[in-house]
């Protein structure tokens, strides 16, 4: 299944670690999903990207300051920061900024 993921979204050249719940037995929120990307990785929960069309993982990832976005067809939760995409070309698109 993980290696499904990978390759109907495109990214295994682009994304590395990919970390998918089913893949290190976590079940979503869990915060072993978090935890197992931090350990691969190497990198800080503040300057991880987590993308799901679901709110249930954002329980999980809340508490350790994951940055997000929402695939455009989550339900998104009442006072959810983070951008809702409609794909991942979304993450790129320019973002206005506070200067004048």
């Amino acid at each position: 299944m993980v290696h499904q993921l990978r390759q109907r979204f495109g990214l295994d050249d682009r994304v590395d670690p990919w970390v998918v719940s089913g893949g290190i037995g976590a079940r979503k929120p869990s915060p072993a999903m978090f935890e197992a990307l931090r350990r691969m990785s190497g990198v800080d929960y503040n300057d991880m990207l987590l993308i799901d069309s679901e709110p249930i993982p954002w329980i999980g990832a809340q508490p350790r300051d994951v940055h997000g976005a929402a695939r455009g067809s989550a339900l998104v939760p009442e006072g959810f920061s983070h951008p809702v995409i409609d794909g991942f070309a979304g993450l790129f698109r320019a973002r206005p900024t506070d200067r004048a």
